[in-house]
C-alpha cells in the first residue's frame, strides 16, 4: 500500500491569468509563483514521465468549465476585504452580473459568450485602472492523458510492479463529488482512489470532474489556510481573495469553519483584482473573451520517496494555469467620402 500526505492547494485560476486589453499599452501577466512546470509531451500530446517521484505538471485539458458572477471596471484601486468588511469598490461600474452564475465552456483560443444579453450593462465613458472578476471556487474538467510508457497507476493499483502500469488515465468523479485542493490522502488504496479524480487503464471513458479551491497557496507554518494572496505579474501584482457569503474575507484559522480538509468551508466566491489601463468611449461596443488554456489542468502525482520507481502513482487532475484575453470591441465607423471608397 502506498501512503502519501497530499496537502496541495489548487493552482488558482484567477491568480494565473493573462489579460490583454486592446486599449492598454501593456499586457499584464499574472503568474502564481508556485506554478508547476509544463508536462514533457510530444506534438500529439503524449506525456512522458521517466523518473520518480514524479513531478506535478500542467497541460491542456480536453474540456474545462468556469462559472462567472460579475465583472467590474474601476477608476480607482478597490480596498481589500477583511475578516469584518467587504471589498470596497472605488469608482466602479458593473459590466456583467449574473447572481446565479454563468457557466462557460472554455475552448482553446476561442471566444465564448458569457451569460446572456440581460446580464450586461452599458459602461460610462472614462479611463479604468482596475478590474474585479468574481467567480465560483468550483471548476469542472474532463480529460484523457496518454503516457509514452505504461508506467502510471491510480491509487487503487497500490504498489503493483511496473509490469502492470498503465499508459492511459482519465478523469473520474471523486467521493465526495467535489474534490477540493487541500486534502489529506493517506488512507487505504480504495479510500485514496475514491477521494482522487483519476482512473487508469484501457478502454476507459473520461468523466466530468468537479474540483474546488479552498486555499490560496496552501497553509502557513501553523496550519492556517491562506485565504488571500498576491501574485506577481509581468508589470503589476494581482490580489486574490476567498470570500464568504457575507462578502467578507474567509477566516482561515486552522480547525475553523473556513479551513476544512477536502471541503468548501465558508467559501462562497473568488475575487481577483487586477490593474488595467482601459479607455471606454462612444466607439466601444463591448468586449470579447478568448481563452488560451494550453496549461489548464495539473497532473498530480505522489511525492513520497516510496514512489521513486515505476509505476508512478497519479493522485488526480486539478485546476491549473489558464490564459484569458479580454479584447475591447469598437463600432465600425464610416469614413468621410473625400476620395475614392475602398
Amino acid at each position: 500500500m502506498k501512503l502519501n500526505i497530499h496537502l496541495k492547494s489548487l493552482y488558482l485560476f484567477i491568480g494565473i491569468i493573462f489579460i490583454s486589453i486592446m486599449y492598454s499599452t501593456k499586457a499584464i501577466s499574472i503568474d502564481n509563483v508556485s506554478k508547476p512546470p509544463e508536462c514533457t509531451e510530444s506534438t500529439t500530446g503524449v506525456v512522458t514521465i521517466s523518473s520518480g517521484p514524479a513531478t506535478d505538471c500542467i497541460t491542456q485539458p480536453d474540456q474545462q468549465k468556469i462559472t462567472f458572477y460579475q465583472f467590474d471596471f474601476c477608476t480607482a484601486e478597490p480596498t481589500a476585504p477583511t475578516l469584518t468588511s467587504n471589498l470596497i469598490k472605488n469608482g466602479c461600474s458593473t459590466f456583467f452580473k449574473n447572481e446565479n452564475g454563468a457557466e462557460v465552456t472554455v475552448e482553446y483560443q476561442n471566444g465564448t459568450a458569457i451569460g446572456s444579453e440581460s446580464d450586461y450593462s452599458a459602461m460610462p465613458y472614462g479611463t479604468y485602472t482596475h478590474t474585479i472578476i468574481t467567480m465560483d471556487p468550483v471548476f469542472k474538467f474532463k480529460n484523457t492523458v496518454t503516457y509514452a510508457s505504461a508506467n502510471i497507476n491510480d491509487a487503487l493499483a497500490g504498489s503493483n510492479t511496473a509490469s502492470v502500469g498503465e499508459s492511459t488515465c482519465v478523469t473520474k468523479i471523486s467521493t465526495p463529488a467535489i474534490s477540493w485542493g487541500m486534502k489529506n490522502i493517506s488512507g487505504t488504496n480504495a479510500e485514496n482512489y475514491a477521494i482522487g479524480t483519476v482512473n487508469c487503464g484501457d478502454g476507459l471513458t473520461a468523466e466530468e470532474i468537479t474540483v474546488g479551491i479552498n486555499t490560496i497557496g496552501g497553509t502557513d507554518e501553523s496550519g492556517n489556510c491562506k485565504t488571500s494572496g498576491r501574485f506577481v505579474g509581468t508589470n503589476s501584482d494581482v490580489d486574490v481573495f476567498l470570500i464568504d457569503s457575507s462578502g467578507n474575507l474567509v477566516n482561515g484559522t486552522a480547525g475553523g469553519t473556513g479551513c476544512v480538509d477536502n471541503g468548501r468551508g465558508t467559501i462562497s466566491r473568488i475575487i481577483g483584482v487586477m490593474p488595467i489601463s482601459l479607455k471606454i468611449d462612444r466607439n466601444t461596443s463591448g468586449f470579447k473573451v478568448k481563452y488560451n488554456n494550453s496549461n489548464g489542468v495539473m497532473l498530480a502525482f505522489s511525492s513520497n520517496d516510496s514512489d521513486s520507481s515505476a509505476p508512478f502513482w497519479m493522485i488526480g487532475m486539478d485546476s491549473a494555469y489558464i490564459d484569458m484575453t479580454i479584447t475591447a470591441v469598437q463600432k465600425r465607423t464610416r469614413r468621410p467620402r473625400t476620395g475614392a471608397w475602398r
